[in-house]
């Protein structure tokens, strides 16, 4: 009978010990279950998802890559237009430096053999301070007249050569001048449809570069990101035992 009422406290106790336990144990539990759901991936991400490549921003980029090359093809197809009006009015400041120098060549015609040169040559070695600076005057014009016809010159060709050319030797105050005064138009030419169309395809792969890339750099964001968390611990319970 002792024996058997010893082995009785002995469960009770043992079941009082449990039950005691029970409620740190169910705590760490929960403690699991919230760590867990909190390093758990969004619902619309799975692994290697696109952020920028859900359903909506599928269709915000196809709106927006079919723009880019609209946009694109129209304005390269202003730019032989633009250069048009940017050699005419550089032809038309080419006419009006050779016209202010026509005087001074009549001069050089009839006293120095045509020659410019020596006329400028002549103011330059006077010691008139006025007919010194005339000559100094006379040769910036020279000079601009030069820059003018090479410039001119060097337009005289196909659209591409055009167009590099004013890329590598820019007239910023012609250019401002041609801008002020620009009027759009499209050249019917075939010269000119494929630069639109080259020109076009070309900023429309760059857009999908720079989208695609985007979207990477944030989906290995996002991995790192995840990585980051499933190796994160559970944070002890203060008080739990």
């Amino acid at each position: 009978m002792a024996a058997t009422r010893g082995s009785a406290c002995r469960t009770l106790v043992g079941d009082l010990y449990f039950v005691g336990q029970t409620e740190p144990f169910r705590a760490e539990i929960a403690d699991l279950d919230e760590g867990v759901a909190a390093r758990r991936p969004h619902p619309g991400w799975s692994c290697g998802a696109d952020p920028l490549d859900n359903g909506g921003m599928r269709i915000v980029r196809g709106i927006l890559d079919r723009v880019v090359l609209l946009a694109a093809v129209l304005v390269a197809a202003c730019v032989p237009s633009f250069i048009a009006q940017y050699r005419q009015r550089l032809g038309g400041r080419l006419d009006q430096v050779r016209a202010d120098l026509a005087p001074f060549q009549a001069i050089a015609n009839h006293d120095f053999g045509g020659s410019l040169a020596k006329l400028i040559d002549y103011h330059l070695a006077s010691q008139d301070r006025t007919f010194h600076r005339e000559g100094v005057a006379l040769q910036s014009m020279v000079d601009a007249a030069e820059r003018l016809r090479g410039a001119l010159q060097a337009l005289n060709a196909d659209l591409v050569h055009q167009c590099s050319y004013l890329l590598s030797h820019p007239d910023y105050d012609l250019l401002r001048s041609t801008w002020s005064a620009y009027q759009p138009g499209f050249t019917l030419t075939v010269q000119g449809a494929l630069f639109a169309l080259v020109l076009g395809l070309i900023v429309w792969l760059v857009f999908l570069g720079i989208w695609h890339g985007t979207a990477a750099v944030a989906r290995l964001g996002g991995r790192a990101a995840r990585h980051g968390g499933t190796h994160r611990g559970p944070e002890p319970r203060v008080g739990s035992r």
